[in-house]
């Protein structure tokens, strides 16, 4: 997977991007709009220019009262310094 061309698909948006980390969300009986347990989550690299049609989500945090918090501490060390986004709202272009 990492390595791979991904579209954000939105409102016409053409936003392309490489994906240069990805885990799955291992925070049992995690759930909230952005994400929920068993969900790949991508750090990217954006190939596009920002602006125009090439719209680009925000990027995802962990709520604080949802799930283990032993899981939740892991997932949250894994994502400092990096903008995270849920690969269920991408659509990947080609596959490595």
């Amino acid at each position: 997977m990492i390595g791979s061309l991904i579209n954000y698909k939105c409102g016409g948006s053409n936003a392309l991007a490489i994906i240069l980390d990805a885990f799955v969300l291992r925070i049992p009986e995690y759930e909230s709009p952005m994400a929920r347990d068993g969900d790949t989550l991508i750090s990217v690299e954006w190939i596009t220019p920002k602006g125009g049609r090439n719209l680009r989500p925000s990027s995802l945090y962990l709520r604080d009262n949802l799930g283990e918090q032993v899981s939740r501490r892991k997932a949250a060390d894994k994502m400092r310094g990096k903008a995270w986004y849920n690969l269920r709202n991408f659509k990947v272009e080609n596959a490595t």
